[in-house]
């Protein structure tokens, strides 16, 4: 290997740590800041309101069906362009993706508009008037339209591998805005003011982000009328129509949950769910950063199209995740009411076997992660389709189905089965269309992962419940170090020998080192 190439892997995998980092850093933002503003919020207010932002929210997120497939895409033909600086191939994506992104605003400002009617039908046992939820669905609608207004620019930093410039963007505004939400929902018991301060913020603050992208990247300006070739444009819808269906799919399954117990069971119920969903939603989060700062670098990789080093490159990923996802799950599953009990208050839990479900959820969604960061860094788009809308009419059927018998926790084991079945289907895919392998190794590595997060979780779970008190904050501070401990101390001992963990160190080394080690 040439000192270029091995330079070039050093600066991508240097980047990939530093855009992981802050990503990271933003979900704990998240996570703390969000804490904050949701206890003031429950309290002041009351969970009803936590329940119709979700219910909200999930609405507006299947509006924005039509956007679907597009940024996907389009930064998937950016990774070539920006690996060959090719500035005027970038310019010409940017300019179809921003006049896309223009006409998505205003097709889901439209078709938002068209629903406001319909709202509080969706709304069962709803303790707020129909004209402030109205109001809240049209800020929240705002706020979405605006988001498709400015958002276009971003791509261009991550396809650069500049993620974590966006990412410190979006902890300031998670920073500001919770705080806002305290102080304003704290003294006056109104919400409304309070989202009207955070749209005022996120406007100012992307204004100065996409100010800085266009003073880094001039030939943008320069560019900016020129349009994408023929071939290329086909080339790019014809990945979109397959995306498109991938997308859809996968935004019902995120968001139905939410719309089923909403609708069948009621709006309180819902808020108590969605609070649990903001911790889990937030560590996914964590994980998700890590994927997504490592996308580009994949895409990067199978550009040079050696099958042996992608092989490699899914079964590291594959590992990292289960070390990510078990540590999740073990938390999640001996943390989640404990902390609910003390930030909230006891009458804000949930059943143990909806936390249990909850927190393996979690685990089987990261260890999802990796192979579809690959798939989509294969360009593997149809088969995303195909399965995604598997997954999400399995998802909707089971929840449906299981909702009535076992409340919250059969929409949650809904959700798992679909997580199942993609990742099943993904790995087969992947396997035997892209590498042209075997896929028992992996079958294999996988049987092995979920018996170790098991046995993990049902060990932590039984070494929690010994604790007295159950709630003190002392307590949960003690359980939060051994759920550190004992699951990632267990897979050190197991893996430290494997070619697996080996080569997780050397790459963490060579990120750290900048390339001055070998």
């Amino acid at each position: 290997m040439s000192a270029e190439s091995k330079g070039t892997g050093t600066v991508r995998a240097r980047n990939a740590v530093r855009n992981s980092f802050f990503s990271v850093l933003t979900q704990v933002a998240l996570i703390v800041f969000a804490a904050l503003s949701n206890r003031v919020v429950n309290h002041r207010i009351g969970e009803a309101l936590i329940g119709l932002n979700g219910t909200i929210t999930n609405v507006l997120g299947i509006l924005s069906v039509t956007e679907l497939g597009f940024s996907t895409a389009v930064i998937y033909h950016l990774y070539r362009g920006m690996a060959e600086k090719n500035e005027k191939e970038v310019a010409e994506l940017i300019n179809l993706y921003r006049r896309a992104y223009f006409v998505i605003a205003g097709i889901i400002l439209v078709i938002g508009l068209c629903l406001l009617p319909l709202l509080p039908a969706v709304m069962k046992d709803n303790p707020f008037s129909d004209g402030y939820t109205r109001t809240l669905y049209l800020l929240w609608l705002f706020r979405t339209v605006f988001s498709y207004l400015q958002a276009y620019l971003r791509s261009v930093l991550i396809a650069d591998q500049k993620e974590y410039l966006v990412s410190i963007t979006m902890m300031a505004i998670q920073i500001i805005n919770n705080l806002s939400i305290v102080a304003i929902v704290y003294f006056t018991g109104d919400y409304l003011p309070a989202l009207i301060a955070n749209i005022a913020v996120e406007v100012f603050l992307y204004w100065c982000l996409n100010r800085y992208i266009l003073k880094s990247y001039p030939y943008l300006r320069t560019y900016r009328k020129i349009q994408v070739p023929e071939g290329l444009r086909k080339g790019i819808y014809k990945d979109i129509k397959d995306v498109f269906v991938s997308r859809l799919s996968l935004r019902l399954l995120g968001s139905t949950d939410n719309l089923i117990i909403t609708g069948i069971i009621s709006v309180v119920v819902s808020g108590l769910y969605n609070n649990y969903l903001l911790i889990t939603n937030a560590v996914s989060g964590l994980a998700s950063s890590v994927s997504n700062s490592i996308q580009p670098v994949i895409g990067n990789l199978f550009l040079e199209k050696d099958q042996d080093k992608n092989e490699t490159v899914l079964s590291q990923m594959l590992f990292l995740f289960f070390l990510i996802g078990a540590f999740f799950s073990v938390a999640l599953q001996s943390l989640l009411s404990p902390f609910i009990t003390l930030w909230l208050g006891e009458r804000y839990v949930l059943a143990p076997l909806t936390v249990t479900l909850l927190s393996v959820c979690i685990g089987i969604s990261v260890l999802n992660m990796p192979l579809g960061a690959v798939m989509t860094a294969a360009g593997l788009f149809r088969c995303e389709r195909n399965l995604s809308a598997l997954s999400a009419v399995a998802n909707l059927a089971a929840s449906l189905l299981l909702v009535w018998p076992l409340g919250v926790s059969g929409v949650v084991i809904g959700t798992i089965l679909a997580y199942l079945i993609q990742l099943v289907v993904r790995l087969i895919y992947f396997c035997r269309h892209y590498l042209g392998r075997g896929v028992q190794r992996f079958f294999g590595e996988l049987a092995i992962y979920f018996l170790l997060a098991g046995a993990e979780i049902f060990a932590m779970a039984r070494l929690a419940a010994l604790l007295k008190p159950q709630t003190s904050a002392g307590r949960l501070l003690l359980v939060l170090l051994l759920c550190i401990l004992i699951p990632n101390l267990c897979n050190l001992l197991i893996f430290c020998r494997t070619k697996r963990w080996k080569g997780l160190i050397r790459i963490m080394r060579s990120a750290k080192s900048g390339g001055t080690k070998k």
